[in-house]
């Protein structure tokens, strides 16, 4: 009895194909989930940090326009909640890539800087504008940083907002009673 080889490699080679193919394909999901994971986890710490610092950042300038001596024991944890803020930057430490995690420490520096300058008593009121306009530039920096690895393509942003500068007269216009 004659074997039929070319049934059999035939036979051999379609399922050794199949089999390939199927492992490959499984490889590939694989990692396009995992992406898909890893992207997901970044845009959720990036949208954490954005609320986290935006209440810090409001509650600093609260305690700026308070200002005034103040009890040495007086801390301005009393005052501003920093566990959000430091539960996001933890966060953005474990999922974020190394130019999203660079310039959240930036922020954090600069976080720093103004709540100690506040605490002590070293931040006149025309200085704010200035401190906010560097955070505004962090922020830029962050944006742009963050985009391409939680998939927003295009060019990178410009601007934060369209809020006004301090210097435009609409701040100083008087309320029309």
């Amino acid at each position: 009895m004659d074997v039929p080889w070319d049934v059999i490699l035939s036979s051999v080679g379609a399922v050794t194909a199949t089999l390939l193919g199927v492992a490959l394909g499984g490889l590939l999901s694989n990692r396009s989930q995992d992406r898909q994971w890893r992207r997901d986890r970044q845009a959720e710490a990036c949208r954490q940090l954005l609320r986290a610092c935006s209440d810090v950042m409001m509650a600093l300038a609260k305690e700026q326009r308070r200002r005034g001596p103040r009890d040495p024991d007086e801390h301005l944890a009393d005052t501003v909640d920093w566990h959000p803020w430091n539960e996001a930057l933890t966060l953005i430490n474990l999922v974020a890539d190394r130019p999203v995690v660079d310039t959240t420490h930036r922020i954090d520096e600069l976080l720093w800087r103004i709540s100690l300058d506040i605490r002590h008593n070293r931040l006149p009121p025309e200085e704010w504008p200035e401190r906010r306009r560097a955070m505004d530039g962090l922020w830029l920096d962050f944006l742009n940083a963050a985009r391409p690895h939680i998939g927003a393509g295009g060019q990178p942003l410009l601007a934060v907002s369209g809020r006004l500068p301090s210097h435009d007269p609409a701040w100083n216009r008087p309320s029309q009673s």
